[in-house]
């Protein structure tokens, strides 16, 4: 599974129009391509503080919810 995140940080995959400046609304909302769009802001620090915890978490969430990241 940890590979699987690993793979999901390389990637760059952008929601054309977030319903919040980070995804974050979306996200919460239950939006899988939203989540992984938040997990790499944080893994990032684009937007937000770097934080690879809250990646791992967010990147968990969509992963459950069967979210590839089309790369």
């Amino acid at each position: 599974m940890i590979a699987a995140c690993v793979g999901i940080i390389r990637c760059r995959h952008w929601t054309s129009q977030p319903r919040s400046p980070f995804g974050g609304i979306s996200a919460e909302e239950g939006d899988a391509a939203a989540m992984n769009d938040l997990g790499t802001r944080y893994a990032e620090g684009e937007g937000v503080a770097r934080n690879l915890g809250e990646a791992v978490a967010w990147f968990m969430k969509a992963a459950e919810q069967d979210y590839c990241s089309p790369c």
